[in-house]
């Protein structure tokens, strides 16, 4: 029988396959029957559709009926294994093994390995349990293929996990003779295998001394000179620097951390620093909510840091608005000054000075080589604060100065709030990804944690009663735990059962006003120019000087309300003390210390624009709103400079609210307002309100009756467009028409009319493709006889939009690299990911995959903010699209819904119709469209001829043929767009098995042309099969029989070459 914590049934892998029931083993049968219970647990849960159950159990030599024999296999391993229960259930993806992680023993040792990863007190004791499980996996069916793969990725597993368990028994001096005996079975397999092969070394070292340790490395150095051409890495280097130098010992104790309210968290952040210290760039994300305790605990560990000789810096993003774009790296280059005053200097002014853009790639090279100067001398550390309020500069330079650093001794952590993050923190994190390091997120504390807490706050001890009240009362939340031990510590504890209410901001708000009314009266302004103040504008906005501005902060320091971070500077202990102090106020008076503010700034910090448009929106009113247009102007075209997407957006709505506010300025002022707003809502993907917003400033200028005017408002979106920016499927004719009517005059110049003509293009693009083509191709022409690299970019940004179509295949790579070329010399990042993008497109139409590849991840390089979200997505769904032509569908399918669920995540509109792709291309593949008629139904009724040609094979494939004919009458061919190629495909299969020879005879002449490729590759996300399969169909329709079984031919050797070039290794570790 079992015990209360065995799981009635166990499968096992490791070793030969077998399963127990109610802890008594049970007959599976024969091997087939073992290989197929196996395939499921390395499916590890997931559904295994019955054709890859067929496929990877019998391979070309399948029974005769292969469905019959899988099914009458199912049943016999439920009957043994789930009497009560099914552990074989059946969905519409196929069949799954449904059993807890705890009862597939290979299962619970890749559970035991992850957990381990976040357990860093506790690792030694996971990884041995784990290790203790390990048998070789699978040992009587490695014969199949899957087996093998898996066999193999269980080993790697195992390999990693030995060598974790290695590092941390070396850390904490534990024995090293179990160690040596594992870590020399993975180097004798791989002498190449450096972290292997270090760790070997160490312990050597401390069991036998250094010649042994040398020994190890010289063998290993031998093997990679010899037989890979290759040098030792950084980290194997490192471990023969500390043999020689004698300092290969055990890692000192660190038993304070114990002591700590967040022991485990602080653990694995000193982990990590271990690891950057050895020579390794390291980024980790450090996620809580307000309160969580994330920046005590990256000050704890500046703290422990320091200590050990490590130079720290500190970043933070301001949680209210008027600071400088890239304001973090501002700070952390303050606090590295030290080290280099000037090459500081020179880089803090190319941020912080107004009047400049940003080069982010030139100033990523200098911070890069900055840094790398610093972290040669000593390890180095970058603490980035609050970063779901981080501007796109400051996001951007994180990644591309982390990507160049890789080897040097760094530790960046960067801390958010998961509840406040938006896509563009999601999309870095997922683009830093190759960065190594981990994502910690903060737990509620525990209950030695808060005891803790209630120590450092000067309470003694509590009742257990006392206790149970504070942890309901605080949801064992850091800072409201320290809150109410504070009130505890001066009111006593009655004050927890009666005197104060349950909310934080009334436990904060009960603790201000126990503070003289000076004091409050001072922290009422300090509020309102955010959580840091200088105290000089503070005493000057409280009309005071700095010697009588102490006395009332004394009281405030002493209550651990304000802390005071560097010289005559504050800072409220936490953001939410400043939000209850400045909720706390009344709309007029907040709007009379905003009028401070922005005169005390104006005063003393001239060139601090943001700050000053920041506190002049905010103190506007009818009279005064005038000159807040000028500071939010002036703030945002600093903004859009900068690439601050986000924050441009902010500051030019606000412009436009303080206008309208305005009783003293003059209508036509609003136009320049309005089209910086469409720029900077273009920038950040906001397409429906850019659009409203274009609109109003079209509308207002032909109202004013002033052409040139009305040329700014139409070509107001400055943004790269990679999909369509329209949201009818018809142009707009209210865009379109005053296009057309300012084209028609003679007066205007190259530079509007090229600016009037893109605008065209992307109105007509889809709908009108011959008059879109017309017009990118003048608008090319025109612009080529310009200077502005800019208007250049537009325009081959244009064209090569319209290339996305059949039109001009033949110049999709020359336009990429033109567009590459023109967008490199203005030095627009946004440019040259499109021209990237575009350029990745052209190869993945001609069936370039690793070119392809090269310039999609060129593309995410250089994008930032909503581009790249964008087009991170673009290489997930490329990515989704290879797994299918290498044959993996399931893995394919969960690749497009993915994206989808990002997408519609996002709120982006075109999410429903990614996982529509997906489902249409998976179909392609498995030659089924039958399970997609109500999908494909609903979206064909809702966009009539959006989706009619897989709709119709979905019908044929379902038997509805009347139906299918009814929607076949009325069908015609698909817009000439991105999608075109491949719906013309689908069009030529419905037509030939429709035995619609007219219609077959047209597609088979037009996708001629496109013999050899595979359709849909060219949107780089679509999949409806070799050009030459659909061409096979039509050929036979048409009665050429020689031609369709060349055609069939070749659609197969295609097939056959592109698969086998996506199971290379670099593409399947890719994939």
């Amino acid at each position: 029988m079992t015990n209360a914590t065995t799981p009635p049934v166990q499968v096992r892998v490791l070793g030969a396959v077998a399963a127990l029931v109610d802890g008594q083993p049970v007959a599976l049968g024969g091997p087939v029957r073992r290989a197929l219970l196996a395939r499921l647990v390395a499916a590890r849960g997931h559904p295994v559709s019955a054709d890859r159950l067929v496929e990877d159990l019998w391979g070309g030599a399948p029974p005769a009926k292969p469905v019959a024999a899988l099914q009458a296999h199912i049943s016999h391993l439920r009957r043994v294994l789930g009497p009560g229960h099914d552990p074989l259930p059946r969905s519409a993806a196929g069949y799954a093994l449904n059993l807890p992680v705890a009862a597939v023993d290979a299962w619970a040792f890749e559970d035991a390995v992850t957990r381990a990863v976040t357990a860093p007190h506790d690792r030694l004791r996971h990884l041995g349990q784990a290790l203790e499980r390990w048998r070789d996996p699978l040992p009587d069916i490695d014969r199949y293929p899957w087996a093998a793969i898996e066999s193999d990725r269980l080993g790697e597993l195992r390999r990693t996990a030995v060598e974790q368990y290695a590092e941390t028994a070396l850390e904490l001096g534990a024995p090293v003779a179990p160690l040596i005996a594992s870590l020399s079975d993975i180097v004798a397999a791989d002498p190449g295998r450096e972290r292997a092969v270090g760790l070997l070394a160490r312990a050597r070292y401390r069991a036998d001394g250094p010649a042994d340790a040398l020994a190890v490395i010289r063998r290993s150095r031998q093997y990679l000179a010899t037989e890979l051409g290759l040098d030792p890495g950084p980290a194997l280097r490192a471990a023969e620097h500390e043999i020689l130098t004698g300092t290969a010992g055990p890692a000192r104790d660190r038993a304070p951390i114990a002591d700590h309210v967040r022991p485990a968290e602080l653990g694995v952040l000193l982990d990590e620093a271990g690891r950057a210290a050895r020579g390794e760039t390291r980024l980790t994300w450090l996620a809580g909510e307000p309160g969580a305790g994330k920046t005590h605990l990256t000050t704890l560990l500046a703290g422990a840091l320091e200590g050990d000789g490590w130079q720290v810096a500190r970043g933070n993003c301001p949680e209210v608005d008027g600071a400088p774009p890239g304001w973090p790296w501002i700070e952390i280059l303050d606090a590295l000054a030290h080290t280099d005053p000037d090459g500081t200097a020179t880089m803090t002014s190319r941020l912080a000075v107004p009047g400049t853009g940003l080069d982010t790639f030139g100033l990523a090279r200098s911070l890069t080589r900055h840094l790398g100067r610093i972290a040669a001398d000593r390890p180095l550390l970058l603490v980035f604060d609050d970063m779901h309020r981080a501007d796109e500069p400051t996001l951007h330079l994180l990644r591309l100065t982390l990507a160049a650093l890789r080897t040097r001794p760094l530790l960046a952590v960067a801390t958010y709030r998961p509840t406040e993050a938006g896509s563009e923190l999601a999309a870095v994190r997922a683009a830093t990804n190759a960065c190594p390091g981990r994502q910690l997120r903060l737990a509620p504390l525990t209950d030695d944690g808060i005891a803790r807490l209630v120590r450092e706050c000067g309470v003694v001890a509590l009742a257990p009663e006392d206790m149970a009240l504070l942890v309901a009362r605080t949801d064992r939340n850091p800072l409201f735990v320290r809150e109410f031990a504070l009130l505890i510590a001066d009111r006593g504890v009655r004050a927890l059962h009666h005197d104060v209410p349950a909310g934080i901001a009334d436990v904060l708000h009960y603790r201000i006003h126990t503070l003289p009314e000076a004091t409050v009266a001072v922290l009422s302004a300090a509020a309102v120019l955010g959580r840091e103040a200088d105290l000089d504008v503070l005493a000057a906005m409280c009309g005071t000087d700095l010697e009588s501005l102490l006395e009332p902060l004394e009281p405030a320091l002493r209550a651990r309300l304000l802390e005071e971070p560097a010289p005559e500077r504050i800072r409220f202990t936490h953001n939410l003390v400043r939000e209850t102090l400045y909720a706390g106020q009344s709309r007029l008076r907040r709007t009379r210390l905003h009028g401070a503010a922005l005169a005390a700034l104006s005063a003393l910090r001239p060139a601090e624009v943001a700050a000053t448009a920041h506190h002049a929106a905010l103190a506007a009113t009818p009279s005064t709103a005038h000159h807040a247009v000028a500071h939010l102007t002036a703030a945002a075209r600093r903004a859009d400079a900068l690439g601050a997407r986000a924050d441009a957006v902010t500051l030019w709505g606000a412009a436009v609210s303080a206008h309208e506010m305005s009783t003293v300025v003059p209508e036509d002022g609003l136009l320049p307002l309005l089209t910086g707003y469409v720029g900077a809502l273009a920038h950040t993907g906001d397409v429906v309100t850019a659009r409203v917003v274009r609109q109003r400033a079209v509308d207002l200028a032909r109202r004013i009756g002033d052409p040139p005017a009305l040329a700014a408002a139409l070509t107001s979106w400055s943004a790269p467009v990679t999909w369509t920016v329209r949201v009818d499927d018809e142009p707009d004719r209210r865009i379109l028409d005053p296009v057309q009517s300012l084209l028609a005059t003679t007066a205007l110049g190259d530079h509007d009319r090229v600016l009037l003509l893109v605008t065209a293009v992307f109105e007509l693009e889809g709908a009108d493709s011959v008059a879109a083509l017309a017009a990118a191709r003048r608008a090319h022409a025109l612009a080529r006889g310009t200077a502005g690299a800019g208007l250049r970019c537009r325009a081959l940004n244009a064209l090569g939009f319209v290339a996305y179509g059949p039109d001009l295949v033949a110049q999709r790579r020359d336009i990429a690299a033109e567009l590459l070329t023109v967008a490199g010399d203005a030095g627009d990042a946004a440019y040259q990911a499109q021209a990237h993008f575009q350029w990745f497109l052209a190869a993945a139409a001609d069936t370039e995959l690793d070119e392809a590849r090269r310039h999609a991840e060129l593309a995410v390089r250089y994008a930032a903010g909503r581009q790249l979200s964008q087009l991170l997505g673009v290489v997930e769904l490329f990515r989704a699209l290879v797994r299918l032509l290498a044959g993996d569908e399931d893995g394919a399918q969960r690749g497009y819904d993915t994206v989808a669920a990002q997408l519609e995540a996002e709120g982006t509109a075109s999410a429903r119709w990614i996982g529509t792709v997906g489902r249409i291309s998976v179909a392609t593949a498995r030659d089924d469209f039958a399970p997609l008629v109500a999908e494909l139904s609903a979206l064909e009724s809702a966009r009539p001829h959006s989706v009619r040609f897989p709709l119709v094979l979905a019908l044929l494939d379902s038997g509805e043929h009347e139906r299918a004919r009814q929607l076949w009458r009325a069908q015609r061919p698909f817009r000439r767009d991105y999608y075109w190629l491949a719906m013309t495909c689908l069009r030529a299969r419905a037509a030939a098995r429709l035995a619609d020879t007219a219609t077959a005879r047209d597609c088979h002449a037009q996708l001629l042309p496109f013999s050899g490729r595979i359709a849909g590759l060219d949107s780089g996300s679509f999949h409806a099969g070799p050009v030459d399969a659909a061409l096979a169909e039509t050929a036979a329709l048409l009665g050429d029989a020689d031609s369709a079984h060349r055609f069939h031919d070749a659609a197969e050797t295609l097939t056959a070459t592109v698969s086998a070039q996506l199971h290379d290794p670099a593409w399947a570790a890719w994939r």
